[in-house]
């Protein structure tokens, strides 16, 4: 049985994949500092994995950590996904090996899913948007603070901007009322109207030199749901797609001893 792990900078998905189908997904924070005992502690719930593939972007340390629990555990390797340029996908990193394992395989199970042009909106911690072409052909992305951090960056760098018991405001409002709401309501806005002109540009780009319509849209991540309904274009939501992308690669590859964890 094979084991699938999403590990991201604030919380970490996995499931088992049974004959080629995902099982149950299971989501949490980590509950500990010690990220690669959380994790392992959360595989408690599966049967004894065989093989554990997993797309982290918690770096060198969790990596190796990781690798060393495991092995005293199952007694075998859990296998990092490396980017690179197959399963349908050409990148268009100058050094592959550098984009984010969990973007990679958003974009693997994109292209598997549908063949034409896509963008692909992650939001999580950070908000990635990565574009495709209907050939598998990776235009590039960018990389944008999420929700959270937009916030705790005015609140730590600013003397007199913190949180209080007024920071619940409508989601709707366009005018915060207090300071904690002006900073909600405020990366709420800026983070729409920049995935908004973002997308739109770059919809705008695969039509004017590629001549490729329709342009599909696909949101994931943490606070995917939550900012697509302040979001001008039409997505189509799926919270498992790094998983799905995992699957692909889990039962296509023939991966070796794992290697350097990727840089998101």
């Amino acid at each position: 049985m094979t084991v699938l792990i999403d590990a991201g900078n604030s919380r970490f998905k996995w499931c088992e994949l049974c004959g080629g189908d995902l099982g149950k997904v299971y989501v949490s924070a980590y509950a500990s500092p010690d990220r690669a005992q959380a994790v392992l502690a959360a595989l408690n719930a599966a049967h004894a994995p065989r093989r554990i593939v997993i797309a982290s972007v918690l770096g060198d340390s969790f990596r190796q950590e990781f690798m060393r629990l495991v092995a005293a555990r199952y007694r075998h390797q859990p296998e990092f996904v490396i980017s690179d340029s197959a399963y349908g996908i050409e990148l268009a990193y100058d050094n592959p090996e550098s984009f984010g394992a969990d973007r990679f395989c958003a974009l693997v199970a994109a292209r598997r899913r549908f063949h034409d042009p896509c963008i692909v909106v992650d939001c999580g911690t950070a908000v990635t948007i990565d574009a495709l072409n209907a050939q598998g052909r990776h235009l590039g992305g960018l990389i944008l603070r999420g929700l959270e951090l937009m916030r705790r960056s005015l609140i730590q760098h600013t003397a007199r901007i913190s949180f209080g018991s007024d920071g619940d405001s409508d989601d709707q409002a366009l005018f915060g009322r207090s300071t904690a709401q002006g900073v909600k309501v405020g990366a709420r806005l800026a983070l729409t109207a920049a995935i908004d002109r973002i997308v739109a540009d770059m919809s705008a780009y695969i039509v004017r030199l590629h001549g490729e319509v329709p342009v599909r849209n696909i949101m994931t991540g943490g606070a995917g749901m939550h900012m697509l309904g302040y979001l001008a274009a039409h997505y189509e939501f799926e919270p498992k797609l790094v998983l799905q992308g995992l699957a692909v690669i889990a039962d296509e590859s023939t991966m070796q001893a794992p290697t350097r964890e990727r840089k998101s």
